[in-house]
Formats: C-alpha cells, structure tokens, sequence
C-alpha cells in the first residue's frame, strides 16, 4: 500500500495534514505568547510612600488581676481590750527576788491583769527599815508624756524583814467593743516602775529608792 492509498483510505489528505499541523502549531504559539509575556515589570511600595507610617507602637497596660498584691490593710480589734505583762513575773525567779530586795530595798512580787480588762493589778515587797513607808506606782499611759503615781496599800508583814503592799490601776482609756487600731501591732504598752520612800519619826526627808525592772521598767501590753 501506497502512501497516498493510505491517505485516501483514512479520510485525510496529505495537504491536510499539513495544515492541521500548521494550525496546531500556529494556536500554540499564539496561545503560548499570550499566557506568558516576554518580560513583566514589577513595582514594590513602601508605607510612607503612600503617607503611612513605617512602624505602629502598641502600649500594653496590663489590667488588675486576682493575684495582684492587695494593699495591707491597718487590723482593726472588735473585741474588748485587755492587758498582759510583757515581762516574766518576778516570784517565778524567788533567788533573783530576793537579791533585788537586798540591793533596792524595793522589788515588784507579781502584776497581772484584773477582771481580763484595762484594770491591772500587783503586789510589791519591800524592806522593813522603817516604821513610816510608802509604796507608789507610777504609770504612764502615753510613752511618759505625762504620768500618774498609783498609791499602794500595805497588806501584811511579808517573809521576816519585810512588808508586802498591794495596787490596782486603770488606765485612763476607754475599753469597748468598738474599732480599736490592734495595740499589740502599733506598739501600745503601759509602763510603771515601783517607787518605795521611808523615814523615821525625827527625819524630815524621805529616803527613796526604785524598782525601775533595771532601767527598762515594767510593761503591761494591749491586746485583743
């Protein structure tokens, strides 16, 4: 078979061909050409070409959560006040009672509160020199602004050689159930010191001397 017979017999002709195959390629050229330029320009804008700002700053303000810090707050007492003694009671230690009886003539036995309010009370030894003697106490409610002596009372004869005298004072504070500043937080405290004076009959002076808690004086402390 011959190559036009073949041609003739699948229903194409040679020039046929040809032109279908020139079309082909003439509609991909076409097609290629048009889909993707030869060359393409390319322009790249900044912010402040068109009058932005190149950089935004954002502040972050963080807002108040739970695990925030609260602020302390003063403690407030909504109970009654009461006193205790800020300091070890003296009959509890009877060697070093008595050394200061012998050195001071004078030496604070016990203090305590009276009643579990504002009212305290003790009791006070000293030496049997004299007949004539007086036992004072002497408070200060406010840091030794100002002061009160408490008048003690004699009660018996005490261990041979000595007297024992009693005393009760209040200070001058109201104790209620209303809002108090916790004292025990803002320091309040009551301070005394003993103070014993004796003479005999045909002298005009007293003889003084002190139970000062060795210069530190007694304190009796505020609490709720």
């Amino acid at each position: 078979m011959t190559g036009d017979t073949a041609a003739a017999d699948s229903g194409f002709s040679s020039d046929s061909s040809e032109e279908l195959n020139q079309c082909s390629s003439s509609s991909l050229t076409s097609s290629s050409s048009s889909s993707w330029p030869s060359s393409t320009r390319r322009r790249v804008w900044f912010a402040d070409d068109v009058g932005l700002d190149l950089v935004t700053v954002h502040r972050y303000v963080p807002s108040p959560s739970a695990a925030d810090p609260v602020p302390a707050q003063r403690p407030t007492c909504r109970r009654r006040l009461r006193l205790e003694p800020g300091f070890r009671q003296p009959w509890l230690d009877p060697v070093g009672l008595r050394s200061r009886l012998d050195r001071d003539a004078v030496a604070l036995e016990s203090a305590s509160s009276r009643g579990g309010g504002m009212t305290f009370a003790g009791t006070v030894l000293v030496a049997n020199v004299t007949f004539e003697k007086r036992v004072t106490v002497r408070c200060t409610f406010d840091f030794w602004r100002s002061f009160v002596d408490v008048a003690a009372v004699h009660v018996t004869s005490g261990c041979p050689g000595t007297d024992l005298f009693a005393f009760e004072a209040q200070p001058d504070v109201t104790p209620s159930v209303a809002d108090h500043p916790s004292p025990r937080r803002s320091g309040g405290r009551f301070e005394f010191a003993i103070r014993y004076q004796h003479r005999t009959h045909s002298d005009t002076v007293w003889t003084e001397s002190w139970d000062n808690n060795n210069g530190r004086n007694y304190q009796m402390l505020a609490t709720c």
